[in-house]
């Protein structure tokens, strides 16, 4: 369904049936990807200040999120000063100038995109040679805590207990801290909330083909599938 932009009885424009059209959401963090798509409206002029929006449950269907979420993305843009609430459940995009707010969220968002780039360039410098390492220098100790982590792979926490054990695997004391370093900079980044569900799972399966690798002693192959893993990751992230 798309909306567009006709005039309300309070006189200001209200998103209807046309232009505006809301996508369903998907993600870790649903309430973000609602204000993001708020964000990108604005941005592309399709939303302007004035504008009323879809009553709620009308718009959490668009959606696809509970009316809960769609509250939680309103008081976020509430806070930011982009969505302004009036008595009867009504919420309008703020009537002034908001062009210097949408500037400066863009400017965050690149900003963090370039950020995320050059930590997943680093992390592959390094964690593709750990991969290596590890299928070198693994010992029996190793092998049943890497099978372990690779096949947990329900929550971020997952995602790092693997590549700072397979880091440990190298037996080089500084890795698994580097690797962690990293991770927790990508966390603090909302990285894993940038991917849709399919594409966290895709990345976390890959683990256990590369933990296999690892536990054969195969430095070829391990280096190839570390690699292989990071590219992913790229593009699902498009950086």
């Amino acid at each position: 369904m798309t909306m567009s932009l006709n005039r309300g009885a309070t006189g200001r424009p209200v998103a209807t049936e046309g232009d505006v059209s809301f996508q369903k959401v998907r993600g870790v963090r649903l309430y973000e990807s609602v204000v993001n798509q708020i964000f990108d409206l604005l941005a592309a002029g399709r939303l302007g200040p004035g504008h009323q929006l879809p009553p709620e449950r009308l718009l959490a269907q668009q959606l696809g999120v509970s009316r809960n979420v769609l509250r939680e993305a309103f008081r976020a843009l509430e806070m930011q000063g982009i969505v302004v609430s009036v008595p009867g459940g009504r919420r309008f995009i703020r009537p002034d100038n908001i062009q210097e707010i949408i500037d400066i969220r863009g400017l965050i968002l690149r900003l963090e995109h370039a950020t995320v780039r050059d930590i997943l360039e680093s992390r592959a410098l390094v964690e593709t040679e750990a991969a290596s390492l590890a299928a070198d220098r693994i010992v029996e100790a190793d092998v049943a805590l890497l099978r372990d982590a690779a096949r947990r792979r329900d929550t971020w926490q997952d995602n790092r207990n693997f590549h700072v054990v397979l880091a440990s695997a190298t037996h080089n004391i500084l890795l698994p801290k580097l690797v962690g370093i990293h991770l927790d900079l990508l966390q603090d980044l909302n990285q894993r909330g940038r991917y849709r569900d399919e594409q966290a799972q895709e990345l976390l399966r890959e683990h256990v083909g590369i933990a296999e690798a690892v536990i054969a002693k195969a430095r070829d192959r391990s280096r190839e599938l570390m690699q292989q893993h990071f590219r992913h990751t790229r593009e699902f992230l498009g950086v």
